[in-house]
């Protein structure tokens, strides 16, 4: 077993929960970076429970590559539904492939579609039964963590879901330290998380420190997650510290001619396909319109650009487009605004000089048009980063094609305001990634 083996002196372990997605990756990185460099005898170990983790990994990503220098163990859950693990992401995503075998893998979606569960039961067990035999040195034995000296990073409200439930008693039974996966502020619409409150009261907090981005977080973390005040850091966001920023800024331009880069978002029931396709459509006339090119950055969750390929190739007027696994802090050359359907990545974009527009449009959808939604000037529904101003608002064409003339013309003055809404709502602390990083180390240290 791999951890046994690594691990031969019994060293002090510091676990990483990396769910949702590579988001919560992105949001630690920089204080994971640090911790490595001052923390040498600690085991880093990197988790991912939830299904169809590594399908979303490109080991060309910029994250991934500064993340093998990191972890020692990736754990990650297989198509079987079984914890392997592997030393570097790339002998995981490897593992990953060769452990999904398709007789097993087809044969349970068939199952599942005709509604046979007692034979989709058979083929699921017999599924783990052959994995176990032909990848036993590979199988990630929680219970061996169990009895190792640890702590935990995360993001606390993972906690609550179902693909937690095997961690969650090993997370809560030792020091665990909580940081957002992205950049959003919790506690600014309300209605969106009350359906989980409750969940998240049960949760047992009492050995966890939460970082969070601003002030206005401290109210919902207290009621959520039941925390008191000595148990809350309000330092701002980690990965808008300028100095990491620094670390993925490229010389040249990754790409030749200017462009509108895309913060793409899979389809939702928040996210309609026709008003998505809508959008696509506005975005290649401002493309052609302006002569530029697009580029896009897809969700960590979505695999598949073929509706970019149809609407963008469609009709006589083609627009130059493709899809970039890079860091958004690398693509800040030729950028000349940002479009996204909500997103906080445009709050990391932002700290480039890269002013971003956010085309959503939420009017007679249940979920976020009602009596209690967030709204703008003329009472549409918006969500929260419309709403504080930290992105430029479009719900039509004409809208977007303002904002970009505006960009254009007046870029400088554009940003400035957008910074100035940031740091109205966002706390900045000095060296940021260091006062965290050492925090963490005083703990891990008293577990030599």
């Amino acid at each position: 077993m791999i951890l046994s083996t690594h691990n031969k002196n019994n060293e002090p372990v510091l676990l990483f929960l990396c769910t949702p997605s590579l988001g919560i990756l992105d949001s630690w990185l920089p204080v994971l970076t640090i911790l490595k460099d001052i923390s040498p005898n600690i085991n880093f170990i990197l988790i991912a429970s939830i299904e169809n983790f590594m399908d979303t990994i490109s080991l060309e990503a910029n994250i991934i590559k500064k993340s093998e220098k990191i972890f020692d163990i990736i754990v990650f859950k297989s198509d079987s539904g079984l914890l392997l693990c592997a030393e570097t992401f790339t002998k995981a995503k490897k593992l990953n492939n060769n452990s999904r075998i398709k007789i097993f893998h087809y044969g349970r979606r068939i199952m599942r579609k005709l509604k046979l569960g007692f034979i989709y039961n058979i083929f699921h067990i017999t599924y783990e039964v052959f994995v176990k035999t032909i990848f036993r040195n590979s199988i990630f034995n929680i219970n061996l963590l169990k009895n190792s000296r640890y702590i935990t990073l995360l993001d606390v409200s993972e906690l609550i879901k179902p693909y937690s439930s095997d961690l969650y008693s090993l997370v809560i039974g030792s020091q665990n330290y909580s940081l957002g996966h992205g950049a959003g502020l919790h506690g600014i619409e309300d209605y969106s998380t009350n359906h989980i409150k409750k969940s998240c009261q049960k949760i047992n907090t009492t050995n966890t420190t939460a970082y969070l981005y601003s002030e206005i977080e401290i109210p919902f973390y207290k009621d959520y997650f039941q925390l008191e005040s000595d148990q809350i850091k309000t330092y701002g966001v980690p990965k808008h510290e300028n100095q990491w920023i620094t670390n993925f800024k490229s010389k040249k331009s990754q790409y030749k001619n200017k462009y509108i880069l895309i913060i793409s978002r899979n389809t939702s029931e928040h996210f309609l396909e026709k008003r998505r396709i809508s959008f696509l459509k506005m975005i290649k006339k401002i493309a052609i319109k302006f002569k530029l090119s697009v580029v896009i950055k897809l969700h960590p969750i979505e695999l598949d650009s073929s509706l970019y390929k149809k609407i963008f190739e469609s009709e006589s007027q083609k627009v130059n487009w493709e899809v970039s696994t890079n860091h958004p802090y690398s693509l800040d050359k030729n950028c000349e605004f940002a479009i996204c359907f909500g997103s906080s990545v445009p709050l990391d974009l932002l700290h480039l000089g890269i002013p971003s527009i956010e085309l959503s449009n939420f009017t007679g959808i249940d979920d976020d048009d009602h009596e209690a939604s967030l709204r703008n000037n003329r009472g549409e529904p918006v969500r929260k980063y419309r709403y504080l101003n930290l992105v430029l608002g479009a719900s039509s064409y004409d809208e977007l094609e303002k904002h970009v003339i505006d960009i254009l013309q007046n870029r400088q003055d554009v940003v400035k305001k957008l910074k100035y809404n940031y740091t109205k709502f966002y706390s900045v602390t000095k060296d940021i990634n260091n006062k965290i990083a050492n925090e963490i180390k005083n703990n891990l240290i008293k577990l030599n």
